[in-house]
Parts: C-alpha cells; sequence; structure tokens
C-alpha cells in the first residue's frame, strides 16, 4: 500500500525527486537517495550486485554495435583517450568492450565511478590492470576532456530527465567535434512490451525510467546533442550514438 500514499502526500505525477523516491517513503528515509539506503546494508547491497549481474544479458555492453571504428582512430593519436566508460562500476562493460572489440589500447581506455568505488578497483581486480582510473561524481565536471567514445551503461534509467539533462550535458561539455557518446539501455517501444514495462515500473520507485527513442533525442538534444545511430540488440537493450549537435 506504500504507493497510493505515495502519491496521495505528493499527488498523482510522475517522481523526479531523487531525495523524495517511493523507494524512500516505504523505507520511512525520505531525503536519502535510494544508492545512499542500499549502502547502509551490506547483505542488501551484495544482493542488489547480483542482480544488477543478472541483468548483464538484457543491457550488453555493445551488442551488435560495433566499436571497431575506435581501433581504425587509435591509430591517429597517441594519447587521446579512446573509451571513458563513466559511471562504469567495477568495469563490467569495459572488460567487455576489450574483450569485444580487438585492438583496442587498454591504456587508453578510462574507467570512471566515485572515488571509493575506484580505489576498491584498483586494490581488488587485477584484470583492471594497464586502465585508466578516475575518481568522479557524474554530476559534476567530465575530468578527461576531448575523448573518441564516452560510453554510458544503465545509469540514465535511474534518473528524472532533468537530471539526466545535467549529466548529458557534463559529458557533451568535454566532448570534441567528432567524439561520440554511447548510451547502453534499454530501449522501450510505444506502446511497450510486457518486461520492459514492468522494468519501467521498478524504475519509478526511485524517481528513474525506461525511456523510448523518442525521449532519448528529447534529453540528448536539450543537452547540445544529436542521435546519430540507434543499435538495438535482442532483449529490448540498445545502443544509442550521439555526436555533438
Amino acid at each position: 500500500m506504500t504507493m497510493p500514499k505515495y502519491f496521495d502526500q505528493f499527488g498523482l505525477k510522475e517522481p523526479k525527486d531523487r531525495l523524495q523516491t517511493i523507494f524512500a517513503f516505504s523505507e520511512g528515509q525520505l531525503g536519502s537517495t535510494a544508492w545512499e539506503i542500499i549502502n547502509k546494508d551490506k547483505d542488501r547491497m551484495t544482493s542488489f550486485m547480483l542482480a544488477m549481474g543478472a541483468a548483464e544479458d538484457i543491457v550488453p555492453a555493445l551488442g551488435t554495435y560495433d566499436l571497431g571504428w575506435a581501433v581504425e582512430e587509435a591509430a591517429k593519436s597517441e594519447d587521446r583517450a579512446l573509451v571513458v566508460d563513466v559511471g562504469g562500476g567495477k568495469g563490467q562493460a569495459l572488460k567487455a568492450i576489450l574483450r569485444d572489440t580487438p585492438g583496442l589500447p587498454r591504456h587508453r581506455c578510462v574507467l570512471e565511478d566515485l572515488p571509493e568505488i575506484i580505489e576498491e578497483n584498483k586494490q581488488n581486480d587485477p584484470e583492471l590492470s594497464g586502465i585508466q582510473m578516475v575518481g568522479m561524481d557524474f554530476h559534476s565536471d567530465q575530468p578527461v576532456k576531448g575523448a573518441l567514445v564516452y560510453y554510458i551503461r544503465r545509469c540514465l534509467h535511474d534518473y528524472s530527465d532533468d537530471e539526466c539533462v545535467g549529466m548529458l550535458e557534463k559529458i557533451a561539455d568535454a566532448m570534441a567535434a567528432d567524439s561520440r557518446l554511447l548510451i547502453a539501455e534499454t530501449l522501450l517501444s510505444n506502446p511497450p512490451a510486457p518486461v520492459p514495462a514492468c522494468m519501467d515500473f521498478v524504475m519509478a520507485t526511485i524517481s528513474g525510467k525506461e525511456r523510448t527513442v523518442e525521449c532519448f533525442s528529447d534529453i540528448t538534444g536539450r543537452a547540445g546533442l544529436e542521435i546519430t545511430k540507434v543499435t538495438r540488440n535482442p532483449g529490448g537493450g540498445a545502443v544509442v550514438e550521439c555526436a555533438k549537435a
């Protein structure tokens, strides 16, 4: 009965505030983000990370998107960052990208996440050896400027449209004229299929949402970007390629 009580208090409208989520309301912890609440319980966080791992097949790192062009571009300069994985967590996606893109120099790839996560990666994961790792918050300025590819997976669906625009603006400001942004997310049809629709409902509990192509076009356009390609993958995921408008 949490949702009816939540909407009675906040009004019947799309949840947008990450400090006033349905999830936080149900936990009696309004004012805290979902991640802050989950982080307080180690067992809960472990279960959450296992669930995220199980979702790998829904939104694969690249799927049918071919990043081979980045290998060709790598030869044109010696020090340009090639792939920056924004909010990449423990590097699952970046590891998959390196595995599926032969010839991509790992020392020119960058894994970004919160400083505490990056420090844990440095200490505990030898598979990330050779990859540049940078502590950052994607609500703040993007520290790596002019990279060939910026990549963000399963992050935007955690946030409202307005917050996503702010995050995307930070990336757009760092992009060069020939940079590309790759957004890997579930892509809703209209009307949505049952499973993605259920996921959209779940994301609403933390003031996030799944999106259609039109929704992605809106938030990227507001951030000064334009969609140049959409590569759909089996299972409902997609890679949305963007350039500076």
